[in-house]
């Protein structure tokens, strides 16, 4: 559809980006994103999203949290655009892909193991990009799997469920500046994905410590003998 004089005005700073444009910003509000967890991360994501234009956003919390309905009337009274929806994230996720559809794009904001892990499955079953990404105290990490794809990890690959485990939680003690960081990553790189712009962060392992002013990387690789996205993988459809 079209844009409307309100939403040329109101994605203005979006549209005039050579990158986005009219045609970009229309494919952002006819984009469906879930985000899992309401931590400082994923309230700021949230945010950031809305405000963004996507055009259906659904936020999951892992277990009841009343500040998830106050969360999802917040962002529909930010941006009149977005549809929202909230809830709690069923349980076999990674059995049952089919409570997540159809979405372009699947956020983890957690940290959880099992929350990831179950992510990652239903990513690779619905062959869509899973955005991973946390914080604790001033440091944070963020990669992009796309674990359906031949030639890239996903979170089982690289084990990257006990790592985010180690350093992130949908309500683990962090800086909230940090947490800002990694959400306004998270953010970007979903509207990269929807945009069809080149992303590095497939593949890549990054780490943000905001009290030492530094990111690193560190590459990941796919192995061929994953039970979750391998050849084998009883969750490729």
């Amino acid at each position: 559809m079209p844009l409307t004089d309100a939403q040329i005005e109101r994605y203005s700073r979006q549209i005039i980006l050579p990158e986005v444009g009219g045609r970009g910003q229309e494919t952002l509000l006819q984009s469906a994103v879930a985000l899992v967890g309401i931590g400082e991360v994923g309230r700021i994501a949230a945010w950031y999203l809305a405000g963004a234009g996507i055009g259906r956003l659904d936020v999951f919390a892992i277990a009841n949290d009343p500040a998830l309905e106050s969360l999802g009337e917040d962002l529909a009274d930010l941006n009149p655009d977005v549809s929202v929806h909230t809830g709690i994230l069923p349980n076999g996720t990674d059995r049952s892909p089919a409570w997540a559809g159809p979405y372009h794009v699947l956020i983890d904001t957690t940290g959880n193991p099992d929350t990831l892990s179950g992510l990652n499955a239903a990513a690779i079953a619905l062959r869509i990009p899973l955005i991973a990404g946390g914080v604790r105290g001033a440091r944070g990490w963020l990669a992009v799997f796309e674990g359906h794809d031949a030639t890239a990890p996903c979170v089982s690959c690289a084990d990257i469920a006990q790592r985010g485990g180690d350093g992130s939680g949908e309500h683990a003690p962090l800086t909230a500046a940090a947490a800002g960081v990694i959400a306004s990553l998270q953010t970007i790189e979903a509207i990269k994905l929807r945009l069809g712009i080149e992303t590095r962060a497939t593949g890549i392992w990054l780490q943000y410590d905001a009290e030492a002013l530094t990111m690193t990387e560190r590459l990941l690789s796919k192995r061929p003998d994953c039970s979750a996205c391998g050849p084998r993988s009883s969750l490729r459809i």
